[in-house]
């Protein structure tokens, strides 16, 4: 209680109060000293942090400054000059000019860039902006300005010490102050675009490729997980710079088509890359990204559903690699932008941007990667679905632009068909069984599978084989396993993954390509539809050779079924022939079937004639039919070829009716009658041959409809005018390779069947002939259809016997009617 009292006593005194102030000055200046000697240290801590970063590329140009300058001096030591060469004030004024030019031009560059900034990157992300200021081009004219204006420096502090300059080092540096100047056009102009794809696309698109070659054999430590996972990183964010590069192309920058499209070339090329090396990657690589996949509950062990049961948990989901990943991000990019060109109806850029991916389609079907191709077809089908068709008679522009897309969407498929037979083709069973042989499974470097080549498909396998080895070289101290066995596993992982990659090419008949065309008869959509059904024959049509193909390396590759425990893939390849045969046809009735709606088809110089296709393809399906002895098909289609070759004849008139020659007008406009009375003639041929009078039935039943509905007689000669006049040519008629087929077909089915053909019979026989029909023994004794013709023949066992022809004259040069009569009589005579 004293000192307080004492204390509080002190505090009345004015003494007391004057002797603390001076007191507290001194220990107040010295903690204030303390403070700002702190707070100093801060700051400069700060300067340090700031600095810090810096000083190793400061010291880095300095250092490569310094190379220069010692390369150029050395000029000095073995070829030295005259001091007295130099003017020392010009000397000087170079330097100086040349520093002050490298500050002026940095100060030019970014001025600019901070004015774009200004304008665009205050909405761009953060990658965008990053890369902006880091573009390569724009970080090598900085540097070159850097070094220019140190090595300005450093001779200016030698001149300063007298030091005498060989013209080398004078002359390089004024070179570089030349380059830069020049060179800021084309930088600073590069600065405006370099956030479109035609500048930025190609910087990143090397980065991810390089990341590429580096998680394959030989790559740098390409086995390192670590290494793998920061490949991975690194790739990941070099793709999502690449998208929100296209966001802000189209949202800001309102990019043009072209620039697109080059985007979408790029990806493409990137596609490429990765399909040549994936083959090459260790499937348990920290490369491919890992997903949770979540479990059915019905499908779950017991174990681990009570478990979840006990705990009150979900089922825990398993953590599965994506080995998809890349080629999903680098679609949906592609996808983007095609699906911002169908947004504007830009029809013909979305066809130019989709047919980069033709040859991604056949670079996948070689590499048998399935799912790669299903992938691509599925992202691309959705692009096209959602791109607006016009109706087609709006102009002739617009259809041909559709078109174009039609085709595309087309020769995707036929690609994804081509890549298999490019694959059997590149790599025949014999290929496959040497490069298995060239495995060396006892090589310690684990980079001996991976560089096989083979398929991408069967590196779980040879992964698999390696690993179950690897165990056994432990257990046994060597490899017990022969190497006949280990061949077989790896010719059935290869045969298996042959038939997954067969079996997909197979549906896409039904999947693709009659849900395309159902789609577009929905539509009404006529013209389109059968430009689509011309690429569904040629897909039809290479599929028969593909079964060829397929055919011959799955039974050479079965010769390695050694192990006949092993279960190998069993191919039907007579179904499969059989299958292939009826889907041509398939899809060839479809196009005859639409031959009604194409009579009043748009035609042109620029358009493709689909009716007159139609008709030609119709016309050989009647004839394949009647030769097959496919009545049903040919009842299906002979009426309307029947009609359409009428409606050929008079369009084909119309057009013709201006020509100068009237030998041409008559012989084009007639081509579709001469190919309908053969047509008629076979029917009847064929029907005689076989002794199937429905064949013969129909044609007959055709005829005798239109006769009934015209002026028969006036038809009937009309007729036998133009047939007269034809034979009266002697010029070879535009379609008459087509119907010499038919007829050189006739004669070899005759032969079949046992009756005699010219050459072979060259005079005929003047024997009896054993066959039930009077007119085929007739032909028969004649060598075939070397004199006769199938027009003759429906000429002169129709048309004549028909009431309205009873006064017209036909002409019957080699007396088949009569030849025919008598060998009916002399039939019944026996």
């Amino acid at each position: 209680m004293i000192p307080v009292r004492i204390k509080n006593n002190l505090y009345r005194f004015k003494s007391f109060w004057l002797f603390k102030k001076w007191l507290n000055r001194p220990v107040f200046l010295f903690w204030a000293n303390m403070f700002h000697g702190h707070y100093t240290m801060d700051n400069t801590k700060n300067y340090i942090r700031i600095l810090k970063p810096t000083i190793v590329p400061f010291l880095g140009s300095v250092l490569y400054s310094a190379f220069i300058i010692f390369i150029l001096e050395l000029y000095n030591k073995y070829f030295p000059i005259n001091s007295q060469f130099f003017d020392k004030a010009s000397t000087d004024s170079l330097l100086t000019a040349v520093a002050s030019l490298m500050g002026v031009f940095l100060g030019l560059y970014f001025a600019a860039l901070s004015g774009i900034a200004s304008n665009f990157l205050i909405r761009a992300t953060q990658d965008v902006r990053r890369f902006f200021f880091s573009a390569p081009l724009g970080l090598q004219y900085v540097r070159t300005i850097a070094i220019t204006g140190i090595v300005s420096v450093f001779y200016l502090f030698l001149k300063s010490f007298g030091h005498t300059f060989h013209p080398v080092g004078l002359a390089f540096l004024s070179l570089l102050a030349a380059y830069i100047i020049i060179r800021f056009w084309s930088i600073g102009s590069s600065v405006f675009n370099s956030m479109e794809p035609g500048s930025s696309f190609p910087f990143v698109r090397k980065d991810i490729e390089d990341s590429i070659k580096d998680i394959a054999p030989p790559g740098f430590q390409w086995q390192t997980p670590l290494l793998q996972n920061h490949r991975r990183r690194l790739v990941v964010t070099d793709l999502d710079l690449l998208a929100n590069l296209v966001d802000f192309g189209i949202k800001e920058l309102e990019l043009p088509d072209e620039q697109l499209l080059t985007a979408i070339a790029h990806l493409r090329l990137i596609l490429l890359k990765y399909s040549e090396s994936k083959g090459k990657i260790p499937r348990k690589s920290l490369w491919h990204e890992t997903k949770s996949q979540f479990e059915n509950w019905a499908f779950t062990d017991s174990t681990r559903i009570s478990l979840a049961l006990n705990t009150g948990t979900s089922i825990q989901p398993k953590s599965i690699q994506d080995f998809f990943w890349f080629e999903n991000r680098v679609f949906d990019i592609v996808v983007k932008i095609l699906n911002e060109l169908g947004k504007k109806n830009k029809i013909l850029s979305v066809f130019q941007g989709s047919e980069y991916f033709i040859d991604v389609a056949e670079e996948y079907g070689e590499n048998l990667e399935e799912e790669n191709v299903k992938t691509l077809l599925q992202k691309l089908e959705g692009i096209f679905s959602n791109t607006h068709l016009e109706k087609t008679d709006e102009g002739q522009v617009a259809h041909k632009e559709q078109l174009a897309l039609l085709e595309t969407q087309g020769r995707l498929a036929i690609a994804a068909l081509l890549g298999l037979i490019r694959h059997i083709d590149k790599y025949p069973c014999e290929k496959i069984s040497s490069k298995i042989s060239g495995i060396n499974w006892n090589s310690k470097k684990k980079e001996t599978i991976y560089l096989t080549g083979l398929p991408s498909s069967m590196l779980p396998r040879l992964e698999e084989i390696e690993a179950n080895l690897e165990n056994e070289k432990v257990i046994e101290g060597k490899i017990q396993s022969p190497r006949w066995y280990i061949k077989t596993l790896c010719m059935q992982q290869y045969l298996y993954s042959l038939e997954k990659y067969f079996i997909y090419i197979k549906s896409l008949h039904s999947n693709y390509f009659q849900r395309k065309f159902d789609k577009l008869l929905a539509e009404e959509q006529y013209s389109l539809a059968v430009h689509f059904l011309q690429r569904w024959l040629e897909f039809s049509n290479k599929y028969q050779s593909l079964i060829g193909y397929l055919k011959k390396q799955a039974e050479c590759c079965r010769k390695f079924h050694w192990v006949k425990d092993l279960p190998f893939p069993d191919f039907d390849f007579s179904q499969e022939e059989k299958t292939a045969l009826d889907r041509e046809r398939e899809v060839t009735d479809k196009m005859i079937q639409l031959l009604p709606k194409l009579k009043s088809a748009v035609t042109g110089k620029e358009l493709p004639d689909y009716f007159g296709q139609a008709l030609t393809l119709g016309l050989q399906a009647c004839y394949e039919a009647c030769m097959d002895n496919d009545v049903e098909r040919f009842i299906n289609i002979f009426p309307i070829i029947f009609d359409a070759s009428l409606v050929s004849h008079d369009k084909i008139r119309k057009e013709v009716q201006n020509w100068s020659q009237d030998d041409s007008k008559i012989i084009y406009s007639t081509e579709p009658l001469a190919n309908l009375f053969e047509i008629s003639g076979f029917a009847l041929l064929y029907a005689e041959l076989y002794q199937k009078n429905e064949l013969w039935d129909i044609t007959k039943k055709t005829w005798n409809a239109y006769l009934k509905i015209v002026d028969a007689k006036a038809a009937i000669q009309f007729m036998i005018a133009i047939v007269g006049y034809r034979n009266s040519l002697f010029v070879l008629m535009p379609q008459a390779i087509l119907r010499t087929n038919w007829q050189m077909n006739f004669n070899r089915k005759m032969k079949e069947a046992g009756l005699p053909v010219f050459p072979e019979d060259r005079y005929g026989r003047k024997g009896k002939i054993s066959h039930k029909s009077a007119l085929i023994r007739v032909i028969a004794k004649w060598g075939g259809l070397s004199i006769f013709s199938a027009q003759e023949v429906f000429f002169t066992i129709y048309l004549s016997n028909r009431p309205e022809a009873k006064d017209l004259a036909f002409l019957d040069k080699h007396e088949l009617k009569e030849e025919v009569e008598k060998e009916e009589k002399g039939n019944i005579e026996e």
